[in-house]
């Protein structure tokens, strides 16, 4: 199953007609920042049976790897909607120019540290 790449433009768009996003970083990651409105579904926990009820899907990480490492299990749990990978992730969303929202002294994620300490 393909996820088709969509532009931070376009995905702002298609959230304005009533799309999803869905941020599949951890928790933490959300919550340091992300975009507005997004939900936060981290990858792992992907379902048909937790994805909202909406008429189209986009979902996002920070630089789009993420996403695009997940692309076929985040498509076959669309279930036939619409769904879209967000091309560039958070990063191209921030240098579009569009709003993001989160708390910066929020605790780094706990695999960051790891990655860091190493």
């Amino acid at each position: 199953m393909e996820l088709p790449l969509i532009d931070p433009k376009r995905a702002a768009e298609l959230m304005a007609q009533g799309a999803a996003l869905i941020d599949i970083r951890s928790l933490a990651e959300h919550r340091k920042q992300h975009i507005k409105d997004a939900l936060c579904l981290p990858a792992e926990l992907v379902s048909a049976g937790l994805l909202p009820d909406k008429p189209g899907l986009i979902f996002a990480c920070h630089s789009g790897r993420r996403t695009g490492l997940h692309a076929d299990k985040l498509a076959q749990a669309a279930q036939g909607r619409p769904a879209y990978q967000l091309e560039g992730g958070l990063a191209a969303w921030e240098k579009a120019g569009l709003p993001t929202e989160g708390d910066p002294a929020a605790p780094i994620d706990i695999m960051r540290q790891v990655q860091i300490g190493a």
